[in-house]
């Protein structure tokens, strides 16, 4: 009895690392998608205008992206990925918190800061990988087939993860879920072994995000000013970049950009915390933030998002 509860407890074990491991998805209208059908907006980011897509009046107004969504979701679900996070619910999340575009400023700067509303979603939604779903229901004869294309990207980082596309067969179906089942079930096996053995390299090299430390307006210092740090004198900017190096994932991290005002950073993060909680870009840099609050440097500093994969830090 005792040795069959070891086993057990062993075979437990091994299931919840293997959930554990698996990527947190969503699945989503491409934006192609959302301007063939009319349904955008215009965003105002930081003084011009772009056009972004109004998933919340899609879902209203067109049942066809709901069914092939929803039957997506349906089949990746079959296949064992059970975190699946659900446009429409992250949607209504940001709704019911009155979510909205946040203007950031110093009390004595004007430079504002804002997240654009697929960022918002990502946020809230805390997706690993995005899947944008793009596609057209056509008749051959009296038979109806989906062209459709589906196209997955890390969520953090926007860069492209997994690809398919293809034609289904031509049937009667009438049901867009339906084709939809028939012309991705031969795909979705190896699509998916696309995106986990991205999730898997995350793994072992560390998710990719990128950050900037800023001084506002207001600050009396700049990234050259020199601290003690354990008995030698040491500017702000190489205490920081080596904050990165010893804090990235085996040291991976680099500085791309800097001046006496700014130093912007590329760098390889843990997914999760030592507690099993993902982090994301303004979680890791919550380390920064408590290192530089501390002797001898005691500055103050904001913490600002720029979606899942970019933050920013800004010392008064």
């Amino acid at each position: 009895m005792k040795k069959t509860l070891i086993i057990l407890t062993i075979l437990l074990s091994q299931l919840g690392f293997g959930q554990a491991k698996s990527p947190k998805l969503m699945v989503m209208p491409a934006d192609i998608y959302c301007t063939k059908k009319g349904f955008t907006y215009e965003f105002d980011n930081q003084g011009h205008k772009e056009t972004v897509s109004d998933y919340e009046n899609l879902f209203k107004h067109d049942e066809n992206v709901r069914q092939v969504i929803s039957k997506i979701e349906e089949m990746i679900m079959a296949r064992g990925y059970r975190k699946i996070e659900k446009l429409e619910m992250a949607l209504k999340k940001i709704k019911q918190t009155s979510a909205e575009l946040s203007v950031m400023r110093s009390k004595n700067s004007d430079a504002p800061i804002k997240e654009s509303p697929i960022d918002i979603i990502k946020n809230q939604a805390k997706a690993d990988i995005i899947i944008d779903v793009d596609f057209d229901i056509k008749t051959s004869g009296v038979k109806k087939y989906i062209h459709f294309n589906l196209q997955a990207y890390d969520a953090y980082s926007n860069q492209p993860v997994g690809n398919v596309s293809g034609d289904g067969p031509p049937g009667f179906s009438t049901t867009p879920g339906k084709l939809i089942e028939e012309a991705v079930l031969s795909h979705m096996d190896n699509f998916l072994d696309q995106l986990q053995a991205y999730f898997d390299d995350l793994f072992e090299k560390g998710r990719y995000c990128a950050f900037q430390v800023r001084m506002f307006s207001d600050a009396d210092i700049d990234l050259e000013e020199e601290y003690n740090v354990n008995g030698e004198d040491t500017e702000l900017k190489d205490f920081i970049e080596d904050w990165f190096t010893e804090h990235s994932v085996k040291g991976r991290s680099d500085l791309v950009d800097d001046s006496e005002n700014f130093a912007k950073f590329e760098a390889r993060i843990p997914l999760f915390d030592k507690k099993g909680r993902a982090i994301n870009a303004r979680k890791f840099l919550k380390g920064l933030k408590k290192a530089l609050k501390k002797a001898p440097f005691n500055l103050n500093t904001k913490l600002y998002n720029r979606g899942l994969g970019e933050a920013w830090l800004i010392i008064k």
